[in-house]
């Protein structure tokens, strides 16, 4: 596996998590709170669920089960 790979998954991570927020900010001022955080729950769960594979990618290569490659 490649570094970069790990670091993109990351990054897309943290942008889910604040798109998330972003869209539950804006849609709220639209079309109210419980409409606003239905609309955002997937954002956020994805954000989640990609900061949980990053997580689990990184212990796996830190404890030598799987091998990173440079570049």
């Amino acid at each position: 596996m490649n570094e970069q790979t790990i670091l993109k998954l990351a990054a897309l991570a943290g942008v889910f998590a604040v798109g998330s927020f972003l869209v539950l900010g804006t849609t709220r001022l639209v079309l109210g709170f419980e409409t606003a955080q239905t609309v955002a729950a997937p954002l956020f769960a994805a954000g989640f669920v990609l900061a949980g594979a990053v997580f689990v990618l990184s212990v796996l290569a830190q404890i030598g089960a799987i091998e990173l490659e440079n570049g």
